[in-house]
Parts: structure tokens; C-alpha cells; sequence
């Protein structure tokens, strides 16, 4: 809660109004210390645009890659239960994307794809 408020001192409506220098810093500060030096953040008081500008750049990709990492993993729960459990490394990104992108897959069904997985290569056993 607390990084969506300090957040909201880069809002640049109303003529940037609710511009608070110390609100930006403490945000630096508390949730982004690893992408300033101690130099930065003292310059960032002096209001640095360009340090403000790397600050607004990473507060406007948090959602984005907060969002996919918790789709990857949502996905992952899903895919990988306690029955396949031991699957093989590249089988399990393999059933991620299909899980993850499945508005793709609505239109594809099954007998298609064992049709085609068929005619790749003769197997032992039919696959109907």
C-alpha cells in the first residue's frame, strides 16, 4: 500500500501537483535501493530529472512484471501437481505455454494434433 502511495507523488496531472520531492526520495529509498547509489539519491533531492525519470521507468514496470510472474507461477501450480510431479525439464515449459496461452488453443482439437504428431514418424503402437 505504502509503494502505491509514495507512487502517487509522480502523478503528473494537475500540472504535477502532487509532485513531493520527499515522497519520491523515501519511495528511491525504501523500494528501489538497489538502483541508486548514495550520490543518486542525494542528487534526486536536488530533483535530478533523470534520476526522477529512471524512477518513474521502474515504478511503471513493477505492475507489468508482478503481473507476469504471478501468472507464470499460477500457471505452474496448476500444470505441475503432485502426479506429474517428475516430469522432464522441457516438457514442463513446454505444458506452461499451452496452460498460459490457452485462448490459443481453443479452436485446435485433439484428434488434429495426434493425427499430425502421427505422420511425423512411425511408432510402434498406433496412437488411435
Amino acid at each position: 500500500m505504502e509503494l502505491l502511495i509514495l507512487s502517487s507523488a509522480l502523478d503528473p496531472g494537475n500540472g504535477f501537483k502532487s509532485f513531493k520531492i520527499v515522497d519520491i526520495c523515501k519511495l528511491a529509498e525504501k523500494f528501489y535501493p538497489q538502483d541508486f547509489t548514495v550520490k543518486e539519491l542525494s542528487l534526486l533531492r536536488a530533483k535530478a530529472y533523470y534520476l526522477i525519470n529512471r524512477l518513474i521507468r521502474l515504478v511503471l514496470t513493477l505492475p507489468v512484471s508482478t503481473a507476469t510472474t504471478e501468472r507464470a507461477f499460477s500457471a505452474m501450480k496448476h500444470v505441475k501437481t503432485v502426479l506429474r510431479n517428475k516430469m522432464e525439464d522441457e516438457y514442463l515449459p513446454d505444458s506452461l505455454i499451452v496452460y498460459i496461452e490457452k485462448a490459443l488453443y481453443v479452436d485446435i482439437d485433439s484428434d488434429s494434433i495426434i493425427k499430425d504428431f502421427d505422420t511425423l514418424k512411425e511408432r510402434r503402437v498406433p496412437l488411435h
